[in-house]
């Protein structure tokens, strides 16, 4: 058990991480491949990303850039949530 929570855990972090690359590298790529990637993955991560920025608003600099740092936080909650879960079912 604790091992097919490690999976779905590590799924969920490594999708996100290709979600934070698609968003961050091929914002503007037209190629429907990347789109189509970014649309699905923007539907599984999107609403628990919406929910961390309601709560931590990005950084923004002089520049008008601003660091989202949402996506640092569900990794890291994610992480968590793992820890505890493999050690409640381990």
């Amino acid at each position: 058990m604790a091992g097919l929570i490690t999976l779905i855990f590590n799924i969920l972090m490594i999708g996100l991480i290709a979600y934070w690359v698609l968003n961050m590298f091929f914002r503007d790529s037209f190629r429907e491949e990347v789109i189509k990637a970014r649309e699905f993955l923007a539907g599984i991560y999107e609403p628990m990303l919406g929910a961390i920025r309601e709560k931590i608003k990005p950084l923004t600099g002089g520049d008008s850039n601003a660091f989202d740092f949402s996506p640092v936080v569900l990794f890291f909650g994610f992480w968590f949530l793992k820890r505890i879960m493999t050690a409640l079912f381990y």
